[in-house]
């Protein structure tokens, strides 16, 4: 049954809030009497998705590399955003003089906000010292650090014109599975609503995280993957992860076609 009123959970920061005004205006260039109720929420995940089972949430948005790779079988991914700034930036404490420091100095103290990308940047700069901060406000606190390395699709910490930013192309840091994509979720049994979300989802966004999410789930340590789609229309997908045995891997596949590159590359870091 169709409603006149939905409500559409997002996190607390300015990114989710950007992701609501653009998720507004797509949806209801579809169905322009149907109002959109903006309801923030704490970011914690499995509290958020049990608001969709108990009806609090008829829509939760989310970055996709925060969606749990197994989903409850009450609830789906119904639609993605376009894939906007995967890349990795490495923000610099404003008392840095030039970004040339990281090559230059012998040793620096950087904070990393995940495993998958700690584990990279330690192959490109080995010289440095690097800590894990899961907790993105003490990693984006420069005051403690030398540098962050951070995603671009959390504009907030990239925004303050006295830090100096250097970006990665996704070739030299390889995101984690769905970097820079926001995800719209929702009760897989709504099939009206489903309907009307699958009108504004971006099909060629979602072969390339597809991808990314099947690799995901094979549980590589500390995997970083990345698919795109280059400009002769191939399906490029990179992927590094760490072998207990063999140590740092690195691999990348091209094709025309996205069927069947996540399982030959799911082959290729097994062999």
């Amino acid at each position: 049954m169709n409603k006149s009123v939905l409500n559409i959970g997002r996190f607390e920061d300015p990114m989710a809030k950007n992701r609501f005004e653009g998720f507004k205006a797509k949806y209801q260039s579809i169905e322009p009497t149907v109002q959109l109720i903006e309801c923030t929420i704490k970011p914690d995940i499995d509290s958020a998705i049990l608001k969709i089972i108990s009806g609090d949430l008829d829509v939760l948005l989310l970055p996709l590399k925060y969606a749990p790779l197994k989903l409850q079988e009450q609830v789906t991914i119904a639609t993605l955003s376009v894939r906007e700034r995967p890349n990795y930036q490495l923000v610099f404490n404003k008392k840095h003089t030039n970004i040339s420091i990281i090559k230059n100095r012998e040793t620096l103290q950087i904070a990393c906000v995940n495993e998958a990308l700690m584990l990279q940047v330690q192959q490109l700069f080995p010289q440095h010292n690097y800590s894990l901060q899961k907790n993105e406000q003490q990693a984006h606190d420069l005051e403690k650090h030398d540098a962050i390395i951070v995603a671009m699709d959390e504009e907030w910490i990239t925004n303050n014109k006295d830090n100096k930013v250097f970006t990665f192309e996704t070739s030299e840091l390889v995101p984690i599975a769905g970097t820079g994509v926001y995800a719209g979720l929702c009760l897989k049994n709504n099939r009206e609503l489903r309907k009307k979300l699958m009108l504004i989802h971006q099909r060629e966004t979602a072969h390339c995280t597809n991808i990314e999410r099947k690799i995901s789930i094979e549980n590589f340590e500390k995997l970083s993957v990345f698919c795109s789609q280059n400009v002769q229309g191939n399906y490029e997908v990179k992927a590094c992860f760490l072998d207990k045995e063999k140590g740092f891997i690195s691999h990348r596949l091209s094709q025309n076609t996205y069927i069947g590159l996540a399982d030959k590359m799911i082959s290729l870091l097994r062999s």
